[in-house]
Formats: C-alpha cells, structure tokens, sequence
C-alpha cells in the first residue's frame, strides 16, 4: 500500500488520516465482496468499467461492461436502478467521479470499486458483452 504523508497541525491531521483510512478500508471490501460475487453460479450485480478502450482490451474483470469516462450519464450499464453496480477505473479518482455520475442519474446502488491496479481477481482480455441499454 502506497502511503501519501501530509503534515497537518493539530487535530485536522488527525480527521484527514483517519478518513483516508476509511475510505481506504471500504475500497478494499468492496473488492472483496466483488471478488466473492464473482465466484458465485447466480449473481445479479453490475461491473462497469470506466477506463479507456484500450485499456480495457488489455485486461478486464470478467463480466465487466465498458463504459468510458465520456459516456457516462449518457450511456446507462443496467436497466434496473436498484440493481448493484460495482465501478472501477484506472485510478481510485476516477472511479470515484463515475460512481457519483451513475449515483447522481438514479442508481441506488452503486459501489466504487478503486483503481484496477488493486485487482487481485481474475482478469480477461479481449471483446465485452454488451450492455443492456
């Protein structure tokens, strides 16, 4: 785990640590719920992957639906808004920003998943399947 230090006086260091830390700690269950949904016959959930084109036909989370950073609010993943969506990027920002997109356009349950990079699942390359939209 890269660490980014950032000396603040008081206990304003303190809050920011501890907050870093949480949303730390949330990532990496929700990777791990990810990972453990995966692994299931039956499974009604959403991968949306927010990382460019490329990128994705490199290596991907199997099942995952591309949906570039430019596309997003105006491209939906899933019909049904109640369903969950687990995203990820190719940084935890940009998973972040897209995870508040789809929230913001009506999906109740949406789930940033962090950066790829983090990915300690099985991955694929090539064609996705598309997306119900």
């Amino acid at each position: 785990m890269s660490v980014l230090l950032i000396f603040i006086s008081g206990s304003a260091g303190l809050i920011l640590a501890c907050v870093v830390l949480i949303l730390y700690a949330q990532r990496k269950k929700q990777r791990r719920e990810l990972k453990a949904l995966l692994e299931q016959d039956n499974y009604q959930f959403t991968i949306v992957d927010v990382r460019s084109e490329s990128d994705f036909h490199h290596a991907h989370v199997p099942g995952a639906v591309l949906l570039p950073p430019e596309h997003l609010g105006k491209i939906f993943p899933v019909e049904n808004m109640f369903q969950p969506v687990y995203v990820y990027g190719k940084s935890v920002w940009a998973a972040r920003r897209a995870s508040r997109i789809l929230g913001n356009t009506g999906y109740f349950n949406v789930y940033n998943a962090g950066s790829f990079r983090r990915w300690k699942g099985v991955v694929t390359a090539g064609e996705q399947d598309e997306p119900d939209c």
